[in-house]
């Protein structure tokens, strides 16, 4: 399975990690700072780093985990999903889940 980690800071550096220690993982990052995007694909065995999560080939994740501050994160579902639905996560084809949250097993 590939995850697609959107944002590496506080908030996405935890999943990543704990992520990357499940046999059959792969991560790649979503991170628009620089110094902290290059120092995560320094730091971890990542597949890919990208500056904008729309450089991405989205449906080729299995799933996508935002961690972006809140006040963000609502427009990055509904683009990740492809759902213009106000619960883009319940309509999606694939699994997008933000940190903090219930999630829901998708379609």
């Amino acid at each position: 399975m590939h995850f697609l980690i959107i944002g590496g800071g506080s908030i996405g550096e935890p999943p990543l990690r704990n992520f990357l220690r499940i046999d059959g993982i792969a991560c790649s990052i979503a991170e628009i700072q620089d110094d902290l995007r290059n120092r995560i694909a320094s730091s971890y065995c990542i597949q890919q780093a990208f500056r904008d999560y729309r450089y991405a080939d989205l449906p080729a994740y299995n799933a996508i985990v935002i961690c972006v501050p809140t006040n963000l994160s609502c427009p990055d579902c509904d683009r990740c999903s492809g759902s213009r639905d106000a619960r883009p996560e319940r309509e999606a084809s694939r699994h997008v889940t933000r940190p903090g949250r219930r999630t829901e097993a998708l379609a």
